[in-house]
């Protein structure tokens, strides 16, 4: 795995090679997600309202929605990794390796009802 953070109902999402995202409940029942990129995982945040972002090798952003993890970001041509992130409930921001940074806002066609 290469990321792991706290979800607020005591659990954690973990992320890692071959797009792998896996869920753990507070009791540490492990349940695997289903991911749209097969590229390994490396970055993990998670904003305010408590949706999970993950960034990944060819600067793909992903948001966990209903748990799955769908692909945010179209191809923008570069090869950089992702390797940081920050999320709030409307915006999101990756550092890539190169420097490169991404943003992107949340639309109200993007947000679960």
């Amino acid at each position: 795995m290469n990321a792991i953070t706290a979800t607020a109902d005591g659990g954690a999402i973990a992320i890692g090679a071959g797009g792998h995202a896996l869920l753990l409940s507070p009791r540490l029942q492990a349940q695997l997600e289903a991911v749209q990129t097969t590229r390994d995982l490396l970055a993990l945040a998670i904003d305010a309202t408590g949706v999970a972002w993950a960034g990944s090798a060819q600067a793909r952003l992903l948001r966990r929605t209903s748990g799955s993890w769908v692909r945010m970001s179209a191809e923008l041509g570069l090869s950089s990794s992702v390797v940081a992130l920050w999320a709030a409930s409307r915006a999101v921001r990756a550092i890539c390796d190169d420097g490169a940074l991404i943003e992107g806002i949340v639309s109200d066609d993007d947000i679960d009802r």
